[in-house]
């Protein structure tokens, strides 16, 4: 569970991060954050279901490596 909440928040630090790197090329820092809450506000429906997504495809691959052991 705790690897579930490291890749979650691994990749949602990403996403927000790579959407400041590019609003903090802007000249003003009114700008910057007013852009940046945009950002976020645009792309954060987009980030759930990325997380989302990310969990049942690692759900998946567990299930699939915990059938391939021999032990229970």
């Amino acid at each position: 569970m705790l690897a579930f909440g490291m890749a979650a928040s691994v990749m949602v630090t990403f996403m927000f991060g790579l959407s400041f790197v590019v609003v903090s090329a802007r000249d003003s820092i009114i700008t910057l954050v007013r852009t940046h809450l945009t950002d976020i506000k645009t792309w954060s429906g987009v980030i759930i279901v990325l997380v989302g997504v990310g969990f049942i495809v690692q759900a998946l691959f567990a299930r699939q490596i915990d059938a391939l052991l021999p032990f229970r």
